[in-house]
């Protein structure tokens, strides 16, 4: 993962061993966050999503790192 612009898939994959989501595997969980990722990107909810994750992981800088880079970055 380049640290200066992570992806998606990049923050799905940390997010993923973090934050639970009921899957059964980790290539599931990572699924699982990918298309959350995605969905709040395209329904300008990524903003709400961060603060979830900051919530859920309050300790965790890299996830509010990842996640604020995502909240301000508009891909197309």
């Amino acid at each position: 993962m380049d640290p200066s612009d992570p992806g998606i898939t990049d923050v799905a994959s940390y997010l993923a061993t973090r934050i639970p989501t009921g899957a059964d595997t980790p290539d599931e969980a990572r699924e699982d966050w990918r298309t959350t990722l995605y969905n709040a990107r395209a329904t300008n909810a990524m903003r709400p999503l961060r603060d979830m994750v900051v919530r859920t992981v309050p300790d965790d800088a890299v996830a509010r790192s990842l996640c604020d880079h995502l909240a301000t970055t508009r891909r197309s």
